[in-house]
């Protein structure tokens, strides 16, 4: 079992380290058992495909990479949602190495 706390936050119990919380206590991901796909080039190949319908993408992604995935998910009218940093988004996928990008499948 995992404590989190952060200066000003209530205190929280994980169970699993792939849980997260982002943005102060009212919003926990947890992708670790969703399906879903690992990896700019997966990600990106699910949302031209329309099989996604949430792109999860890190901050710390490089620009050009970033910017394409972003394009792709807007003109699909996918949800784009940002995570502090690549290995935070491997984590929530329940990888143990950095990811860049992730997209829930329908």
């Amino acid at each position: 079992m995992l404590t989190v706390q952060a200066k000003g936050v209530k205190m929280f119990k994980c169970v699993r380290v792939s849980q997260i919380f982002i943005g102060g206590n009212n919003f926990m991901i947890d992708l670790g058992k969703q399906k879903k796909v690992v990896g700019s080039q997966e990600t990106l190949q699910a949302i031209k495909s329309k099989k996604t319908h949430c792109v999860y993408i890190a901050k710390d992604t490089d620009e050009n990479l970033k910017n394409e995935i972003i394009n792709e998910a807007k003109n699909s009218n996918i949800n784009i949602k940002e995570i502090e940093s690549k290995m935070q988004l491997g984590r929530v996928c329940g990888i143990e190495v950095a990811a860049a990008s992730a997209a829930l499948l329908k």
